[in-house]
């Protein structure tokens, strides 16, 4: 299988590379390889979470209690502090949290993904991007780990549920962390004080989101500049209303979709720029 992906990508790998800049080639050819060789990296990403959980009885799923003892502690307090119905408020907050954590931690982890491959890029030849992926498919991982906490509620709240629906935003979701990703690695192996930088807005980006309250709460129709202007705000809405309405915002989908062709054409764009000047980064 993995040979016959790799005779219908070298073709175009080829065609590509002969019409475009050295730069370019050479970062056409290091996403080719970071795809191909996605039995590595996704072995990398079990690899790591295995090791971190090695001597514990549940492992990630850790996580996931953490996780479900935080959204049943806060759950009905909020609830009645934001004046909402235990069933609809819970539900919301479930399903903003879970998802936002794998929203936080993707963009965290892509920070440092050059930076932690340190020993592996200056011994074994390999393409950058496959620790992107490697990031972003652990998360991943640990995402489908807490969407436990989502089915156990499904039973005792409402959520309408368009699972074809919350797929194609999924993976608007993850094209969009791509290329954030891709940036992020990039700019944090330069310059090593932005990665604490993005974990403290990342922070403060919580709690002004629409995480642990709702955009009509504000009031005016839910419309402000809190909420306009947050990227962070059209991501978790995509990526959570399919999941409680089973329907989305147009716009926001439509938002996101261009972000997710803009930004990975920038990526490449900018990977193809700097990607030579990592190693002497690290």
């Amino acid at each position: 299988m993995t040979a016959t992906r790799d005779a219908a990508i070298s073709p175009f790998v080829a065609w590509a590379k002969a019409r475009l800049s050295p730069n370019m080639s050479k970062a056409l050819e290091d996403y080719s390889a970071g795809f191909q060789r996605h039995v590595l990296w996704t072995s990398l990403a079990w690899f790591e979470i295995k090791v971190k959980y090695r001597r514990s009885v549940l492992g990630p799923f850790w996580i996931t209690l953490s996780t479900a003892i935080a959204i049943a502690t806060i759950g009905p307090i909020y609830a009645r502090l934001m004046g909402s119905s235990m069933d609809d408020y819970f539900a919301y907050l479930a399903t903003s949290i879970v998802l936002w954590n794998f929203l936080s931690a993707a963009i965290n982890d892509n920070c440092s993904s050059f930076i932690a491959a340190e020993g592996m890029l200056k011994d074994v030849k390999l393409p950058l991007l496959l620790f992107i992926l490697k990031d972003l498919y652990r998360n991943i991982i640990l995402l489908l780990h807490n969407s436990v906490i989502l089915l156990i509620l499904m039973y005792f709240f409402t959520f309408i549920v368009n699972i074809p629906l919350f797929l194609l935003c999924f993976v608007i979701v993850v094209l969009n962390l791509f290329w954030v990703g891709v940036v992020l690695a990039i700019i944090c192996t330069r310059f090593r004080d932005v990665g604490q930088i993005i974990t403290s807005l990342v922070q403060v980006a919580f709690f002004l989101t629409p995480v642990m309250w709702k955009p009509s709460m504000l009031g005016a129709g839910g419309r402000h500049l809190v909420v306009d202007l947050n990227p962070f705000y059209y991501l978790i809405d995509l990526f959570r209303s399919p999941l409680l309405t089973g329907s989305v915002d147009i716009g926001h989908l439509l938002i996101c979709t261009a972000s997710a062709i803009l930004g990975n054409a920038f990526a490449f764009w900018f990977f193809s720029k700097k990607r030579a000047r990592v190693a002497y980064w690290l």
